[in-house]
């Protein structure tokens, strides 16, 4: 019976395994590339904010399910919009007693029944949005007590790009994390050694990438700024750390095992800064007729050749947005003690006043919880406002607004305030095409303030054929962006901006898959759908796609005669 082993490198961005392959840094990976059918992989949209990952793991297009951002939920009640944690859904490896699988930290993975062998999730995975926790009961509880818990779990949120500090511990942190992951997936094989399926993620490209990417991208609009040098070096550190994990892994796997390592996704220059920042700020200027945020002085700016915004290397962002938010007198008094006040200072008035405990940037200070139970109470902790994006502190203007910015992640999600749909609705449903249309028109219009370019690419009518369906999902229109812009300039309102990037890099569609196996002969398929992994391990493994599964394999159906026995 053949044995699967898929390894994820989340995230990874193909060019750049590439380029590092080329220059003899990652000679695993080149080795396997070498023996392997390969292709890139292409997400469809939506690929931002690991939905990729809730494709993969159930087969299914998230949009099916309503999912247009994973965990996010709008109440047009109350126009709360908080995230509520990875959904639960059948994995396309709750295959019944006939098939043992391993499961270890993927990411936005549940545990389900069905699944027979071992699930670990939030081991040390970027963004688990599920309570850490294992089947059998205790083990995540043994395996952090004899490897240790990952040390970048729950730090690689902090927004540090600019501070040299903070890069070295989250890269350190991420080298450690590796290094026990690879020991965790050796000793999880001698816990089910007749195992047939090993899936395994190694998040550190993520979790550093999203903070390092200005390092090695020379696109990036940060790239040359005084951490650039610094990321790229870590950042191929954490690059050539995996590529040695993978060796190790492979090494010790049996030989009748087929091999797919595959990245769903990867990276790009971040443009979220547009979703989060710039457009919410846009759309309340455009009904208000004022700025909430105050824009630095842009003549000044463009005199100086229009260089990026970069925080102190001790300075919070968030400390530096809410500086010059100006809602009300505790935001202006805010903004007074942001400017006079060092950031040290600032940070611990901050503390004084009854805020978060004041930690050094850097300090990785967040705490790894330990192992419990999935029940519904343990996953209510994963109901959380979005109150840590600047989107979220327009949230008591939207119901005065026709359209607004709800949060997100990468690409733009509008939501039109709808008369009989949002308690507060102000447009009539006779006028609903001709907002989304307003909208679109009015985001179009923008233009990048560094290059002049048109900062939309797309606009996706979500709720097109009927903007009631309850079950529909929360935004109207999904905007994707061009290009990574701080600053947006409008023909009438003018510019807004800039700010500095919260993060260096957001998702690409890009992919790649790697398949090593018996009787299968190298070569290079192109380009395929991301869709089409889940199937390949479906196939790979003797079994037929359940209904529902999209793609198709990558390979042909393998008869288990060409394994060795």
């Amino acid at each position: 019976m053949p044995r699967v082993a898929a390894l994820a490198i989340d995230a990874a961005e193909w060019w750049l395994v590439e380029r590092l392959a080329r220059e003899g840094r990652l000679p695993h990976l080149s080795r396997i590339r070498e023996e392997a059918v390969r292709c890139r992989l292409r997400t469809e949209v939506p690929y931002r904010s690991e939905l990729v990952w809730r494709r993969f793991l159930t087969g299914r297009d998230p949009t099916s399910d309503n999912l247009w951002a994973p965990g996010a939920v709008f109440c047009p009640e109350t126009y709360a919009s908080y995230s509520i944690g990875a959904p639960d859904g059948e994995p396309f490896y709750a295959l019944g007693p006939r098939r043992k699988v391993i499961s270890f930290d993927l990411i936005h993975s549940t545990i389900e029944d069905g699944v027979e062998g071992v699930q670990v999730t939030g081991w040390g995975a970027h963004s688990p949005q599920y309570p850490r926790s294992s089947r059998p009961g205790g083990l995540l509880r043994d395996i952090d007590a004899r490897f240790g818990v990952n040390p970048a779990f729950g730090n690689d949120f902090d927004i540090g790009w600019f501070a040299p500090r903070y890069i070295d511990n989250l890269t350190e942190a991420s080298l450690v994390g590796t290094r026990r992951r690879v020991r965790i997936a050796e000793w999880l094989q001698g816990q089910v050694p007749d195992w047939d399926l090993l899936l395994l993620c190694m998040s550190e490209v993520h979790s550093t990438g999203h903070h390092l990417w200005h390092g090695v991208d020379e696109r990036h609009p940060l790239h040359g700024t005084a951490t650039s040098d610094q990321a790229g070096r870590r950042m191929r550190e954490v690059l050539q750390a995996i590529d040695e994990a993978v060796g190790t892994l492979v090494e010790a796997l049996p030989p009748d095992t087929a091999l797919v390592v595959f990245a769903l996704h990867g990276m790009q220059p971040a443009d979220d800064l547009v979703s989060t920042v710039l457009v919410p700020e846009l759309l309340h200027r455009q009904h208000f007729g004022r700025a909430l945020l105050r824009d630095p002085d842009h003549e000044a700016w463009r005199r100086r050749g229009c260089p990026p915004i970069v925080p102190g290397p001790e300075e919070s962002w968030h400390a530096y947005m809410r500086s010059r938010f100006t809602d009300g007198g505790v935001d202006r008094a805010r903004s007074l003690a942001r400017r006079v006040l060092s950031p040290r200072a600032y940070e611990r008035l901050r503390t004084l006043a009854g805020k978060e405990p004041w930690q050094p940037l850097g300090s990785l200070s967040t705490p790894v919880p330990p192992e419990v139970e999935p029940t519904p109470e343990a996953r209510d902790a994963f109901r959380k406002s979005f109150h840590y994006q600047v989107a979220s502190w327009y949230e008591r203007y939207w119901h005065h607004m026709p359209a607004f910015a709800l949060p997100s992640f990468g690409d733009g999600h509008i939501r039109v305030n709808l008369r009989g749909r949002e308690a507060s609705g102000v447009v009539h449903p006779d006028d609903y095409r001709r907002a989304c249309d307003d909208v679109t028109r009015f985001l179009s219009s923008c233009r990048d303030v560094r290059t002049g370019h048109p900062v939309v690419r797309d606009v996706i009518r979500l709720r097109a054929d009927d903007p009631f369906d309850p079950s529909g999902p929360d935004a109207d229109l999904l905007v994707l962006w061009d290009g990574a812009p701080d600053a947006l300039a409008h023909p009438t309102l003018g510019a807004v901006g800039p700010y500095p990037h919260a993060r260096t890099s957001a998702h690409s569609p890009n992919g790649f898959a790697l398949v090593r196996a018996p009787g299968i002969a190298p070569g290079d398929l192109g380009e395929r759908s991301a869709s089409d992994l889940t199937p390949t391990l479906l196939h790979l493994l003797g079994e037929v796609p359940g209904p529902g599964t999209r793609g198709r394999p990558l390979v042909g159906v393998l008869d288990a005669a060409t394994f060795p026995a």
